[in-house]
């Protein structure tokens, strides 16, 4: 469930699963990350652009686990562009690190922290409540990031992972 922080400071719903602490933007992170309590209790993926800063050790250090992903907002490849979907490879590399970390409580952001950590989310809820049977988690109406608004899930980024 999400703390009292982060709904005070950033109007974010309570989720009622206990397996995400929260789903938020790059900004939100940083300007809550000195005050987080806890961290090494608490599992980091950082979703990032490819011209992205990237987080200090200190920071990825201060967490139970942590680990970021280069990859952009986007549904296909776009030939003429500079964007680029998620790969297979990381696609399981992200399923693998939640596996790995199933039974902790995770912190997503991206950028904006609404469609690619909302995405990863997601794959969070299915791999972690569900075992990945989308189909349980689909008819199961425990989505918690379906039901807020704030959030619009990037699908490709959900399916990737629990493809791999």
């Amino acid at each position: 469930m999400i703390n009292n922080f982060w709904l005070k400071n950033y109007n974010i719903d309570s989720m009622s699963n206990d397996k995400i602490l929260g789903v938020i933007s790059h900004d939100e992170f940083l300007k809550s990350f000195p005050t987080l309590e806890n961290k090494n209790n608490i599992v980091l993926i950082s979703i990032l652009y490819k011209d992205s800063i990237p987080h200090n050790n200190e920071v990825l250090e201060s967490f139970l686990d942590a680990k970021e992903f280069v990859f952009d907002d986007a549904t296909f490849d776009e030939p003429d562009k500079d964007s680029f979907v998620i790969s297979d490879d990381m696609a399981k590399s992200i399923k693998d690190f939640i596996l790995k970390n199933k039974d902790s409580l995770f912190l997503i952001h991206c950028s904006a922290g609404k469609s690619r950590s909302a995405g990863v989310a997601k794959a969070v809820e299915c791999l972690t409540l569900f075992d990945g049977n989308k189909y349980y988690y689909t008819t199961g109406h425990s989505s918690d990031i379906d039901l807020m608004a704030r959030y619009t899930p990037n699908l490709v980024v959900y399916d990737k992972i629990l493809n791999s």
